[in-house]
């Protein structure tokens, strides 16, 4: 890569955290130096960057205390746009850097931080701050930004609610910035790929490759190889020890095994997307190290993540079908399910850490094991679903079923063999497996089942 030709800029915010006020200010600036002033937006030939806080307060709370997860995530945001005005693409890197103390301050404790990042319809993640140095902050986000894409974030600080010793907090403050960095993005040479009739086929320039080729492992796909428009990728980065991977628009399909088995953490996935990420759903970036991930608007068909640390994930509207294993070993906490979506596949996001999904009216099959191994407490089955597959929520805590539009399990087409995991010890658990010989007495009359015809 010719670094040459990368251009780079800074956005930094300060942010000032203490037991009594947590403060930052309305607006943010670009830190970087064209022709002697710093400016808001940075044009380096066809890249334009723009950060937009004009409409936030920033962060301002009087009197702040340890608090819940659910109070923290109710307080005002600092709320600021990332937009690509320009006509490339470009990586970003949001940190939470240690800001400058006063003389005299105390320095809080990061580790009794809690932060909210909700980025619109991509992810909404609540984690502690952790440790933060003068050599290293935090990354709060990494992702690619395509030309013409705008994301609206919303930041939120408070203080942990597990603080016991209120020694640990009094008159001690904690100062930050937020820094975001960000670089154009710089094709792959064309001689890493082997093309076939617009398609990827094969990926050249891993480490052990026998043509002597330079090793690349953070792979930016030009929209055109060798004359050759790309609009598929077969399983060409299978195994070949990527770390990130950015896909052009006009790629529309993507195979089932197109980049398993790497160390994949930032991937940029184009709206031309349109059917499905990964023919079949079960490989196509699987067993990889992704965290964060946009789902083009455009899927119908969604497949491919599985065994990846996702922590949270948007599902948009007009997808029909999450395909099996999608997400399965997964770190998500939490669903929320689109109005379009008709089918749920088997084993989609179980063995994760769910635990709260939101069905919507007009999934009609839900198969095995489909949220099995997680840890769901309570569910609401609409009274669109007509199939549930045998498992679908095994191993789970439920405590409190409810099924809407039907007055017995007999009224499904097609309902499997332990459905439901129980809280264990609870009486859901207990009348089941005492009834389980009778056909569906045990859920028919189970008390923590609740039909609502």
């Amino acid at each position: 890569m010719n670094e040459s030709k990368k251009k780079k800029f800074i956005i930094v915010l300060p942010i000032l955290v203490g037991t009594v006020l947590l403060v930052g200010i309305s607006y943010a600036w670009l830190m970087l130096t064209l022709n002697g002033k710093n400016s808001n937006a940075v044009k380096g030939g066809n890249l334009s960057l723009v950060l937009d806080d004009t409409m936030t307060k920033g962060i301002q709370i009087e009197g702040a205390l340890p608090m819940s997860d659910e109070a923290g995530k109710r307080q005002d945001p600092y709320h600021f746009t990332l937009t690509n005005n320009g006509t490339i693409a470009s990586r970003y890197v949001i940190y939470l850097d240690e800001g400058d103390y006063e003389e005299g301050e105390q320095k809080l404790d990061t580790n009794l931080i809690k932060y909210n990042l909700y980025k619109e319809k991509v992810f909404d993640i609540t984690e502690p701050l952790t440790e933060i140095t003068e050599e290293r902050g935090i990354v709060l986000d990494e992702a690619f930004i395509y030309p013409g894409k705008s994301y609206e974030y919303d930041l939120r600080l408070w203080l942990d609610s597990t603080i016991e010793d209120p020694d640990v907090i009094a008159g001690k403050v904690f100062r930050g910035k937020i820094r975001v960095e960000a670089e154009q993005v710089i094709e792959t040479p064309e001689n890493c790929f082997t093309v076939n009739r617009n398609s990827i086929t094969d990926y050249k320039c891993y480490e052990g490759n026998e043509e002597g080729l330079p090793v690349i492992t953070d792979v930016v796909i030009p929209s055109k190889i060798k004359g050759q428009k790309i609009t598929g990728i077969w399983r060409a980065f299978s195994s070949k020890g990527l770390t990130s991977l950015f896909i052009p628009e006009g790629v529309t399909t993507i195979d089932a095994y197109a980049a398993r088995l790497n160390s994949i953490k930032i991937v940029g996935i184009p709206n031309s997307i349109t059917t499905t990420l990964g023919v079949g759903g079960v490989h196509a970036f699987s067993d990889n190290q992704i965290e964060k991930v946009e789902i083009p608007e455009n899927t119908t068909i969604l497949g491919g993540f599985r065994i990846n640390p996702i922590k949270s994930i948007y599902i948009p509207e007009g997808v029909t079908e999450i395909a099996s294993f999608t997400f399965q070993s997964s770190k998500i906490k939490k669903v929320e399910f689109p109005s379009t979506l008709i089918t749920i596949g088997s084993y989609s996001f179980n063995d994760s850490q769910i635990t709260e999904i939101k069905l919507s009216e007009g999934v009609t099959t839900i198969n095995e094991n489909a949220f099995s191994e997680n840890q769901l407490t309570k569910i609401t089955i609409p009274e669109s679903v007509t199939t549930l597959g045998g498992h679908a929520f095994y191993n789970n805590q439920l405590t409190s079923v409810t099924i809407k539009g039907k007055s017995s399990i007999s009224e499904f087409e097609s309902f499997g063999n332990d459905v439901f995991g129980w809280a264990k010890g609870s009486e859901c658990g207990t009348y089941y497996n005492a009834h389980k010989s009778e056909e569906n007495y045990g859920l028919d009359h189970n008390p923590c089942i609740h039909f609502e015809p």
